[in-house]
């Protein structure tokens, strides 16, 4: 014990005299100064730690936010078309329905009747598809038929119709409709999905960290973009088809129906005629191609008889 205490009390003896109370400050406050210096470095090494690992979970998140992506927007487009099948079955009063129909009208005049039509037609609101006037051999209105394909507003269709069947004769009339009322609202359905697909692609999109991110959630982006466009053009061709019926008018002379040509009463004789003129030809036509042929059998069948004659006449000399 003795020892120690006499090896403590050198040192501090020794401490006294090389060291100054200024200079023990001084080493003092360095050693402060070194242990927060790496107390801080402790800290940022842990906070760097920590953000590394925070980035690579959203990293990692922004990665499978491209797997999953599919799966969450599917959920909120499911909301959406909820949402969307609701509110059409509020809104939706009466069912969509395709008109078409068919008729054939007589009238003593096509040409006019056909004009009178369009008349009609642009009355109601309506457009010609397409028209075709054929004439026949005869230049006269008599022989004239025109087809017409109108494309007339579901409103005036039934009253349009009936002013077509006052225009003439009505020798043929059809009419159906079709019932697209599911199909319409299955596209808007659909387009309602892809919307909400497209907006939850852009918000994702907008969050995105990598460029590989970016780069994917824009060629999703791009896909649904071009299935909304097709969709919509869809939507657009049964909605014409819905707010416009389809008529077909075949518009015929009254007259060209019952005209029949009269033929003389020697008709029969002419055909007769005209049978053994034919026939006279045709026996003519044959005799000129067999001539030739049965002469040189005759010469032939005459040169062989006389030579047959001659053998004989040798045999009985001799």
């Amino acid at each position: 014990m003795s020892v120690n205490r006499t090896n403590h009390s050198g040192l501090l003896t020794w401490l006294k005299r090389k060291w100054s109370p200024l200079s023990l400050v001084l080493i003092l406050s360095a050693l402060l100064a070194g242990a927060i210096v790496v107390g801080t470095l402790l800290q940022h090494t842990a906070s760097s730690s920590q953000s590394s690992g925070h980035y690579k979970f959203a990293s990692a998140s922004s990665s499978s936010a491209s797997g999953s992506a599919t799966s969450s927007i599917r959920h909120t487009a499911s909301n959406a078309s909820a949402n969307s099948i609701a509110q059409n079955a509020t809104t939706t009063n009466s069912a969509a329905v395709i008109k078409t129909a068919n008729l054939t009208v007589k009238s003593l005049h096509p040409d006019a009747t056909a004009s009178h039509v369009r008349n009609l037609l642009s009355k109601a609101g309506g457009y010609i598809q397409n028209m075709e006037t054929n004439t026949g051999q005869k230049a006269t209105s008599d022989n004239t038929i025109v087809n017409m394909t109108v494309r007339v507003p579901s409103g005036h269709f039934n009253s349009f119709l009936k002013e077509i069947k006052s225009t003439g004769a009505v020798e043929n009339f059809s009419q159906s409709g079709r019932n697209v009322t599911q199909q319409a609202n299955n596209l808007q359905l659909q387009l309602n999905q892809l919307q909400s697909e497209a907006t939850a692609y852009s918000r994702l999109y907008s969050k995105a960290k990598t460029m590989k991110d970016m780069l994917q959630i824009q060629q999703s982006l791009t896909q649904v973009d071009s299935q909304i466009n097709s969709v919509k053009q869809q939507v657009h061709h049964l909605h014409q088809s819905v707010s416009f019926g389809t008529v077909t008018i075949h518009l015929v002379s009254k007259t060209s129906a019952a005209v029949i040509e009269q033929k003389p009463m020697w008709h029969p004789l002419l055909q007769s005629l005209h049978f053994m003129k034919t026939s006279f030809f045709g026996l003519v036509t044959f005799l000129s191609w067999i001539l030739p042929w049965g002469i040189l059998f005759g010469i032939v069948l005459w040169l062989w008889t006389k030579w047959k004659h001659r053998q004989s006449g040798k045999n009985k000399s001799s």
